[in-house]
């Protein structure tokens, strides 16, 4: 078991209704909540958090919000991918002095970036953030898919503490594992969790965890107590879910869901759209069952 495991709560980013701003209090209000209901660990400004769409200033803002909600009591993996290398590593510096546990970036560009380049671009975040380095693989966003080669040659230029992977590839983890890298593995594909997990991944991270927590720690705890029935039987449970994300996306998906379930984070920013009403209709009966 590496450093940081168990289930993370992808944070999705909570917005005024009205005029559309950051919702800083609903935020805090979401995060006490999943607190109290067990989950290991947060991120922010990762793919569901609609992150591209949020202003310098008010990732600043949110960094800060999420991590004083937080208030040490767990890990907080803060997203600093930017449009720019300097723009990731003034996020990343924010965060780190605000005492991230690590500050996740993925090789954003307009342009596929080459492995050498993105090797660079690690390298130069664990140069100037003063605080560990996570990795999101995120190619389906990206274009970039970090093999296990490319994992280890990051590993060899910065401090990375944490994987989130994306790739949909769940032999991945077994790959990475090979070439003896240090870093914690946690999942980042819903209906790969349980594979994971069973495969010695360390935990999941995942904005459906900001909204059902608990469904998603019965799995990460029976697997962890070997039992192994009771995994698969809580996994089947969530199974039409994770259907429906991969049919949805999973930022249209967890904010409906959050709406179904009386735990709004509001809408969405455009020009992300909610959901049409015939799927959230479908959503909602796929709920009341989980």
């Amino acid at each position: 078991m590496r450093g940081l495991s168990g289930m993370f709560a992808n944070l999705p980013t909570a917005f005024v209704e009205k005029t559309g701003e950051l919702d800083l209090p609903t935020v805090q209000t979401r995060i006490s909540w999943l607190l109290d209901s067990g989950v290991h660990g947060f991120s922010t400004q990762l793919s569901a958090g609609e992150f591209a769409y949020l202003a310098i200033d008010e990732r600043r803002a949110l960094t800060t919000a999420v991590i004083r909600a937080v208030n040490g009591s767990r890990p907080v993996l803060v997203g600093v991918s930017g449009n720019s290398l300097r723009e990731t590593v003034l996020l990343g510096k924010h965060a780190a002095e605000l005492g991230a546990s690590a500050v996740m970036a993925m090789p954003r560009s307009y342009y596929k970036l080459s492995d050498d380049e993105v090797v660079g671009m690690y390298e130069s975040i664990g140069k100037e953030v003063p605080c560990p380095v996570g990795i999101y693989n995120n190619p389906f966003s990206t274009g970039v898919d970090i093999s296990a080669n490319l994992y280890r040659r990051i590993e060899n230029v910065c401090n990375v503490v944490v994987t989130k992977d994306g790739a949909g590839d769940v032999y991945r983890l077994t790959e990475i594992r090979a070439k003896k890298t240090a870093m914690s593995y946690l999942c980042g594909t819903e209906y790969l969790s349980l594979a994971s997990l069973l495969l010695g991944g360390d935990g999941c991270c995942n904005a459906i965890n900001s909204v059902l927590p608990h469904q998603m720690l019965a799995i990460y705890r029976a697997v962890r107590e070997g039992n192994i029935a009771l995994a698969l039987e809580s996994f089947e449970l969530m199974q039409p879910l994770f259907t429906f994300i991969r049919s949805h996306g999973v930022a249209r998906t967890t904010k409906a869901a959050a709406d179904i379930l009386g735990r709004s984070f509001g809408p969405h920013r455009l020009p992300l759209q909610a959901l049409p009403t015939d799927a959230i209709g479908n959503l909602r009966q796929i709920l009341s069952i989980v």
